[in-house]
C-alpha cells in the first residue's frame, strides 16, 4: 500500500471520527436543552386536613363510625384563611355518621349547618332529602312534610340531572332498618315520586339501579315480617308501611310509551307479588 493512500485512508478516519464526535455533542447539547425545557413535576406535600380527611374516609367504608367521628368533627370547621370544601364533604359525612350511631337530632342540626353554607359540592336536593328522613326519625311528622313541600316547590327534575337525583335518592335510602324503620319507610314513601321520575326515564343504568334499590329497600322490610322477636303489632305497621310504598308506585308511575317500560315492567310485577304477599300475612 502506498504512502499517499495510507496518508488519504487515514485523513477520511479523521473526518469520520471528528464528524462523530461533533454529532455525539450536538445530541447531548440537544438532549441537555429538552430536559431543562421540561418543566418538572412538581409532588405536593398532603395537608394535615387531607390526612384526617382519608383515615376517616376509610373508616367510614368499613362502616366503623365512631372510629371516623373525630376525624371529621376536626375538619367540619373551615381554616379561618379561606372557604374549604372539606368542611362541606365533612359536616355531610358527620351527618350520615350521627344517623348510624342512632342520633338523629345531632344529624338534623349537622345537616342544617351544611345548608347554611351554601355548599358547592352537596346539592340541596340531597341535603333536604336526608333532613326529611331524620325529622321522620326524629318524629316530628310535621317538619318533614314540610321540608317535602319545599323539595317539591323547588322542582328537583327541572334543576337536576336524572344522574344527580339518583345519587340524592341513593345517599339517603341507606336506611338502619332499626327500631324507627316505620319513620324511615315513611320517608320512603313520601320521595317515591322521585323514585319513579327516575325508573321511568330511559338513562342507564341510572333507571335499572333505582329500580334494584326500590326493590331492595322493600325486600329488606319484607323480611322483617318473619322476626318473631319483634311485636306482632309492630310487624303489623310495617306491612301497611310497605303496602303504602307499593301503592305510590302505582300512583305515580306514568302510562306513557315514551318512556322506560322494562324497568317499569319489572316493578310493577314485583309490586303486584309482593302486594299480595303482604296482603295474605296481614288476613292469616
Amino acid at each position: 500500500m502506498s504512502q499517499a493512500y495510507k496518508k488519504t485512508l487515514m485523513n477520511w478516519f479523521r473526518l469520520i471520527n471528528l464528524g462523530l464526535v461533533l454529532g455525539l455533542c450536538l445530541l447531548f447539547v440537544t438532549l441537555t436543552s429538552c430536559t431543562h425545557a421540561t418543566p418538572q413535576a412538581e409532588v405536593r406535600p398532603i395537608t394535615e386536613r387531607e390526612f384526617q380527611f382519608e383515615k376517616g374516609i376509610r373508616h367510614l367504608e368499613n362502616e366503623e363510625y365512631e372510629k371516623a367521628q373525630p376525624y371529621f368533627l376536626n375538619i367540619s370547621v373551615a381554616p379561618t384563611n379561606s372557604a374549604d370544601l372539606f368542611q362541606e364533604k365533612a359536616l355531610w359525612n358527620l351527618s350520615i355518621i350521627f344517623e348510624k350511631l342512632g342520633q338523629p337530632e345531632k344529624a338534623l342540626l349537622t345537616l342544617q349547618q351544611l345548608e347554611r353554607l351554601q355548599p358547592a359540592m352537596i346539592s340541596l336536593f340531597n341535603i333536604r332529602l336526608a333532613e326529611m328522613k331524620n325529622h321522620f326519625r326524629v318524629s316530628n311528622h310535621y317538619q318533614a312534610l314540610e321540608v317535602k313541600r319545599i323539595i317539591d316547590q323547588s322542582r328537583p327534575v327541572m334543576r337536576y340531572t336524572i344522574e344527580e337525583i339518583y345519587i340524592a335518592l341513593k345517599d339517603t335510602s341507606n336506611l338502619n332498618y332499626d327500631h324507627l324503620v316505620l319513620e324511615e319507610l315513611q320517608f320512603v314513601s313520601e320521595a317515591a315520586k322521585y323514585f319513579v321520575y327516575v325508573m321511568e326515564s330511559k338513562k342507564s343504568p341510572m333507571n335499572e339501579e333505582a329500580t334494584e334499590l326500590l326493590i331492595s329497600i322493600c325486600n329488606h322490610a319484607l323480611s322483617l315480617l318473619n322476626q318473631k322477636a319483634l311485636k306482632h303489632e309492630f310487624r303489623v305497621q310495617i306491612a301497611e308501611a310497605l303496602l303504602d310504598i307499593l301503592r305510590k308506585f302505582e300512583q305515580y308511575k306514568l302510562d306513557d310509551l315514551n318512556l322506560n317500560q322494562k324497568t317499569m315492567a319489572k316493578f310493577s310485577s314485583y309490586a303486584e307479588k309482593k302486594q299480595k304477599i303482604i296482603t295474605d300475612w296481614l288476613h292469616q
